[in-house]
This record gives structure tokens, sequence and C-alpha cells, in this order.
């Protein structure tokens, strides 16, 4: 019996439909907001340092100090490039983030489809390309305005790499030089390949690529210890970091933080990746050898990630999905060749994994309205400090309010301020800390979220409340509280609410004010 050729995949197609429903959400946040916000305060922290770096080689987010609060050296350096060129029109540069991850998602989604489309018959590569854009968080993570994109981008092309044995391209090893730079968690990723890839006789192209890794993450950490005299390590992963509360104040001991670190992400749908791990164990082709070699890092890069590295669903362990996906495609490929033949069994593997990781799902069509959140709350106090203030302020969300402020910050998250997360680990149970660096900053305001400091200073007052409406989909809390250090300064901060809400009449009552005006 003759059997039928599977027609030509229609790939502009599909690249097509897959992006449209970006082009929905985009369409969706200008009408809510009347302009875009990223759907994370983040960016905005990148933005500034790149701004800093690229029109006035200053390593920091204010003139007045250096500070290392991003931990993505090429991402930072990426957007330090159009800082200059677009100097006369700030507009333009903060919406680089999103133009660039606009053309990343494009290029991966190219690059998927193409992938499928060499190893599956037509009729399952739309479903399978839709299945992972949801749960991998695609649309979502163009709206971060952050560098995970990019990370899951080289993450799939080296899977679909190791898939096919070429492990003697050039490219595959400038993914894996990029992916280092990037964020330093790919680090669990990079180093098992380039061991794996000199055990198969690439020692040269291997050697050189770790050795570019050594050469350059090594002189960041010199350039910051003893070039700015900073920590060896960006301090967005020193404060991140599960070994952030191991000693000092905290008291926590090595096996305490890690348990907790487990204990967190194997809740979360982090464990669905052992799940599919597991899954494409038992289902594998024993005789696929790249099959058993791409299962085998999956499984290493989860267990790595699960002790050191932070869940937060959809953005942090986004690669570690992201290769688990191919491992199983990969594992399974002779199954679903011959289970989806027809559009409705597609539509049930589809309709599977969207049950199977809900949150990823939720989070890329609340996109929109996460964006707007981060306008409702941060943006609103950047508003606030920055017009109406117009003094220096200790905060524990350090992005739109530190964006073009001509006033330095306080971050008493420690990212943006050096010695800030120290001095907290030191006495995380007291606000001596808290009375230290304001003064030494000079700083009488404070807007923050009471969760983050339960040992605020009782000497503080009370002068408003940020009570932001709709769902909480960005921010931590929907409140923020605004205080003053001195009876002066509280008149001073309550004057400037008052003026703001006067501007602002539709959101007047965003504000509940706790004193008056004496």
């Amino acid at each position: 019996m003759q059997v039928a050729t599977p027609a030509p995949l229609p790939h502009a197609r599909w690249l097509l439909s897959l992006l449209l429903p970006m082009i929905a959400l985009l369409a969706i946040t200008w009408q809510l907001i009347g302009s875009f916000y990223y759907t994370l305060d983040d960016p905005y922290i990148h933005l500034q340092l790149a701004d800093m770096l690229g029109r006035f080689g200053h390593y920091g987010l204010h003139l007045s100090s250096y500070s290392s609060p991003s931990s993505s050296l090429l991402w930072t350096f990426w957007l330090a490039l159009w800082a200059q060129p677009l100097a006369s029109w700030p507009a333009a540069f903060d919406l680089i983030p999103l133009l660039t991850n606009l053309v990343i998602l494009a290029l991966l989604l190219n690059d998927l489809l193409a992938w499928l489309s060499r190893r599956f018959p037509p009729v399952s590569v739309l479903w399978i390309a839709l299945a992972m854009t949801l749960s991998l968080n695609l649309y979502w993570l163009v709206m971060s305005g952050m560098e995970q994109l990019a990370q899951v981008w080289l993450t799939l092309r080296v899977a679909f790499a190791l898939s096919e044995g070429q492990l003697q391209q050039r490219r595959f090893y400038l993914a894996l030089f990029a992916l280092s730079l990037l964020r330093y968690e790919s680090l669990a990723l990079v180093l098992p390949v380039l061991l794996w890839a000199a055990s198969q006789g690439q020692h040269k192209l291997a050697g050189l690529t770790t050795l570019g890794i050594i050469t350059v993450l090594g002189g960041l950490s010199l350039f910051l210890h003893d070039g700015l005299g900073l920590g060896w390590l960006p301090a967005s992963i020193t404060a991140k970091s599960v070994l952030a509360k191991v000693g000092h104040g905290y008291g926590y001991g090595l096996t305490d933080a890690l348990w907790i670190n487990i204990s967190h992400s194997l809740s979360s749908e982090y464990n669905r990746n052992l799940l599919m791990i597991g899954l494409a164990w038992l289902l594998r082709d024993r005789h696929n050898r790249h099959a058993t070699a791409i299962l085998a890092l999956a499984a290493s890069v989860f267990l790595a990630h699960l002790l050191l590295g932070r869940v937060q669903t959809g953005r942090y362990e986004i690669y570690v999905l992201a290769l688990t996906w191919i491992a199983l495609l990969v594992a399974i490929t002779p199954h679903i060749r011959t289970w989806i033949t027809q559009w409705r069994r597609g539509f049930i593997a589809l309709f599977a994994t969207l049950l199977l990781l809900p949150s990823s799902v939720f989070s890329n069509l609340s996109a929109p309205w996460a964006a707007q959140n981060i306008h409702d709350q941060q943006g609103q106090m950047a508003i606030l400090v920055q017009q109406y203030l117009r003094a220096p302020v200790a905060i524990n969300d350090l992005g739109l309010v530190a964006r073009r402020n001509p006033q330095p910050v306080l971050d008493l998250a420690g990212l943006g301020t050096p010695g800030a997360f120290e001095r907290r680990r030191e006495a995380p149970y007291n606000s001596d800390w808290i009375l230290t660096l304001m003064r030494e900053h000079n700083t009488h305001f404070a807007m923050i979220y009471d969760s983050w400091f339960p040992y605020w200073p009782a000497t503080f007052h009370s002068v408003a409340e940020l009570n932001m409406p709709g769902m909480l989909l960005g921010p931590s809390s929907r409140r923020v509280s605004l205080y003053a250090d001195s009876e002066p300064a509280a008149a001073q901060l309550l004057q400037a609410v008052r003026a703001y809400q006067a501007d602002h009449p539709d959101k007047a009552d965003w504000f509940w004010i706790h004193r008056s005006l004496p």
C-alpha cells in the first residue's frame, strides 16, 4: 500500500498564528494604560543601570555611588549600547527591552517550528508549538522586559543541537558562551554540556568556550570588587541567593537553607519537570543515544536548580522547563508520531499540557493586567517621588522610582545600595540597620511593604498608604506604606501626597491618609 506523503508545513502561517496573541496582549495593555509598562519593576533597574553606563560610563543607578543591581552582564551591555544614541528619546530607549524581546520571540518560534517540522508530521507541529509557547510563559516573558526570554531561546538552540548531534558547530558554543553571560544560573546547563562535548572529542571548542567564560565572568568579579569596591558577585545574586540567609543574624545553617529551597521548589509547578523527565525516561527509545544524553542533562540541570536556584513560576526556572520539553519530545518521538495523527488528538495533548502547567497559561493571559499593576503602583510612586516630593527616599522596589530620578534612592533590599543587604543580614530582627542607613544617606522618607520589614522603626511617622486597585498580579503587595522620620518630614510628605491627589483626582482615593496637616 502506498503511504501518502505529508503536506509541507505551512511554516510562515504557523509562525504568524503564534505571534498574533502577542500583538493582542500588547493592544490590550495599551487600551488599559494608554501607554506601555512592563509586567515587572525590575527591567527599569536594568534600564537605569544601562543608561548610566552607556551615557556616563558609570556603573551604578546614580552618579553619587557605584552599585551592581543586575546579574546579567550581556543584557545590561546590550541595553547600554542604545543609551547614547537614544539619549534625546528616553521613551524610545525604555522600549528597547520590549523590542528586543519581540525579535527574540520571533526567532525562537521560527527555530522551534523548524526543529519540530524535522521530527514530527505537520498535524502535530502546531499543537506542540502552542503547548510549549503557553507553558514556557513566552508572551509574559516578552512583556517582562527581562533577559529570561533570551535565556529560553539559547537553551532551546543548545538542546536542538544536542538532539541532532551538532557538537562540532561553532554557533553551538557561541550559544553556550552567551548563556553564561546572560544568567549565572545558566552555568547549571552550560558546564555539563561543555563536559559532554569534550568527552565526545570536541576538546578545543569546549576548552576555548570554558576559558572565555572564566575570563569574562572572572574579569567582571575583579572589576566589581577591586575596581568599584563592591562584592565579588552582583548584588542581585548575593541578595537573592539561596545561601543569603546562611549564618549571620538569621541563624540558618547550610542544610536549613537548602531544605527550605527544595521544599519550596517541589511544592510549586517546578515539580512538573520531574514528572516530565520521569515519563520521558520510562517511554524513551533505549537505542537513541541522543535521547538518553539529553534526559541525563535535563535531570542534572533540574537537580542543580532545585538545590541552588530560585523558583518563581514562569521566570527564574523557565530555562529548565525549556530543556525538559526538548528532552521529553526527543525521548518519545516515536509515540508522538504514531499517536498525534489527527487534529483532535493534538487538541487533547494541548489541553493536557494546560492542565499540567496552569500558572504559566494564566500568567500569559493576564500579562496586560500585570503591567497595569506596575503602572498603578510603582508608576504612581515614581510620579509622587520625582514630581512632588523631590527628595531622597528609601524603598524596597527599586525600578521605576529610581528611573531618571535626579535624587539618589536608598534601596533597603540591597540591590542598588552597597552594604544595605549585609547590614540587614547581620541584624535582621531589629530596626537599627534601617535607622543607620537612612541617617548615613541623609534620607528622611520611606515607601515600603510592611510585610517585608516586620521590625520597622517605631519612631517613624506613618503618613499615608497607597492602596492599588484591581487584581494583584505583579507587585508583592497591593499596599505601600509611606513613612517619615520626623514631624517636619511627615508634613512635607503629606503635602506632596495632597498635591498629587489634587492633580490626579481619578487616583486620589488610592491614597489613604493617616494624619492631618498641622
